[in-house]
């Protein structure tokens, strides 16, 4: 709303704001004002205004001069700048509680002073237009985003208006706004490009106040920038040379550089083609295929306190040991030493004689062979020699010759660590599978041995790699054999494990089992399934009849 004041004689249309916290008097009109008349300018608080024109306007000085409203007059402390020609002065905030005014906008009314003021009608709109924002938007810290944006145009609105930030949004929600050129006339919705500096996320509500349109003068127009293509060095990889052409269009020529080095330095993340997608040996990462937070750390098949006891175990195996007398009773191996060997002994129940155990102490002393038959096979522990029938030498040459053992056997013979995919990856599934256990096997006497913990954790087991070529006699022996007693799959499986390992390992022994002929003779013939049985209620009744009975004189049949 406006009003006309009177200053020193000169007649003023003044604008009524009451959001604005100061008064301002434009530059133009203090210089029409009597030269004789004119009020000594002072310095000023404030140092820049905001909001009047396209920018931050530098504040010249502040005066104090009578204003006439009507037929009141009243002081009124201004501050000068020089704003655009059409807004001479502007009564803010500070003027409306001096006046104790009252502005019903919906009837165009205006009290100042306790009196009715007439208004003056401008024959144009106001220029100065609202941009809200559109939708409710959640901006996260260090992200920028661009928000859609509506204001209303008044019809004098034409030509270039610049977006400005305002002051509430700043101030309130803490985020930067850009500033940008619009169309007065721009049919869709004004885009307007916002940042969120904090640490924490900020939610923007429909309908809030993110800047100020204002009109402009385009000095001049920036037209498209033709893309750069720089050719890439030769040290690139063949296979990043379009990357880096189209990364380095909006990059300066000092990072062009810098870029071509990182490509280098990075080039096995980048697929070289669609058969090798998601392969590298640069960068480790796991799938977690449950819910959860994706954590970055190294693959591991037990626990860390195991591992270490494993270890710990199998140096000491893989290191010589004193000799020392054994005896064997019931089973149980034991030491008439006091070595410190005597504690890494363990106890192995008779009934569970080892297969593929041969006892190389055939002249100890202390061995008891004509009392207790069965301590041949266990007298000697698991680590001794793992399989019967079978030099280390038969078994180290069939583990050569085996296509899925070899590739494995070479590479620990060799000594040269784990390989990276790309050498294994023709291989078969059995070799790709015992090169994701890389950690859990190890060479010994020319054999390929596998780390195994039990289910419980408490036992550790020595596995042999076995080869396809001793599958059939071992699964045999386990099952059918004297010491196999033709168990179900878990129990042969569990026998097993505790001394051989391959691949797909479960699936065979579950073939093996299910496939034996004296096991199926032997099971009990499958019962006929009988029909489904139902839920009756006590009392339930399925239907009543009743009927009036006559009176009779002569009995009848079955009365």
């Amino acid at each position: 709303m406006c009003v006309q004041v009177t200053i020193y004689g000169l007649k003023i249309c003044a604008l009524l704001d009451s959001g604005a916290q100061r008064n301002v008097l434009s530059l133009h009109c203090y210089n029409n004002l009597p030269a004789k008349a004119r009020p000594p300018i002072q310095p000023s608080t404030a140092e820049v205004l905001q909001g009047v024109g396209p920018g931050s306007l530098v504040v010249l000085g502040e005066i104090t001069t009578p204003v006439l409203i009507g037929n009141h007059v009243t002081n009124v402390i201004f501050i000068m700048a020089d704003t655009v020609e059409n807004i001479d002065v502007i009564l803010g905030h500070p003027f409306l509680l001096q006046a104790q005014a009252c502005l019903d906008y919906g009837h165009g009314k205006v009290t100042l002073f306790v009196k009715y003021t007439p208004r003056v009608v401008t024959s144009s709109g106001p220029e100065v237009h609202l941009v809200k924002v559109a939708r409710r938007t959640v901006l996260e810290p260090g992200f920028e985003y661009i928000v859609p944006g509506t204001t209303h145009f008044y019809p004098i609105a034409a030509g270039e208006l610049m977006l400005s930030p305002a002051k509430s949004i700043v101030k309130r929600h803490h985020v930067l706004v850009a500033r940008a050129v619009v169309q007065a006339r721009q049919a869709a919705g004004i885009p307007i490009r916002v940042f969120n500096p904090g640490a924490t996320p900020i939610t923007l509500k429909r309908g809030t106040v993110a800047g100020v349109l204002q009109p402009a003068n385009v000095v001049e127009e920036a037209g498209p920038c033709p893309s750069k293509v720089t050719a890439a060095p030769d040290h690139v990889p063949n296979h990043l040379q379009t990357l880096y052409a189209e990364s380095c269009a909006n990059l300066p020529e000092e990072d062009h550089w810098r870029l071509a080095k990182l490509l280098t330095s990075y080039s096995d993340v980048f697929s070289t083609g669609p058969t090798n997608l998601g392969r590298t040996s640069l960068v480790k990462h796991d799938i977690l295929t449950t819910p959860g937070p994706p954590i970055k750390q190294q693959p591991r098949r037990m626990a860390q306190d195991k591992q270490v006891a494993a270890d710990q175990q199998l140096q000491q195996s893989l290191e010589p040991s004193p000799s020392s007398e054994r005896c064997h009773d019931k089973g149980v191996q034991c030491s008439l030493t006091d070595t410190p060997a005597a504690e890494a002994l363990i106890t192995i129940p008779p009934e569970q004689p080892l297969v593929g155990v041969v006892n190389t102490h055939k002249s100890d002393d202390h061995n008891h062979t004509s009392s207790h038959p069965s301590i041949n096979r266990v007298s000697e522990s698991p680590q001794s020699n793992l399989f019967s029938g079978w030099t280390h030498e038969q078994m180290r040459a069939a583990q050569m010759t085996d296509p899925d053992l070899a590739p494995v056997w070479r590479l620990f013979e060799e000594g040269v660590g784990r390989p990276v995919w790309t050498d294994i990856a023709h291989c078969s599934p059995a070799t790709k599978a015992y090169w994701a256990q890389w950690k859990r096997l190890y060479q010994r006497d020319g054999t390929l041995m596998r780390k195994f913990y039990s289910s419980d954790g408490k036992v550790f087991y020595l596995q042999i790699l076995l080869l396809k070529a001793y599958r059939t006699a071992v699964m045999e022996q386990m099952h059918d054999g004297p010491v196999g007693g033709h168990f179900g799959v878990e129990r042969t499986l569990v026998c097993l494990q505790t001394r051989y390992y391959w691949h797909n390992m479960k699936d065979d022994v579950t073939l093996w089992c299910r496939t034996c002929t004296k096991c199926a003779a032997k099971d009990c013939p499958k019962k006929t399934p009988q029909a489904a049985m139902g839920s009756v209620k006590p009392g339930l009744r399925e239907g009543e009849d009743a009927g009036v009975l006559k009176v009779v004189t002569v009995a009848s049949k079955g009365l």
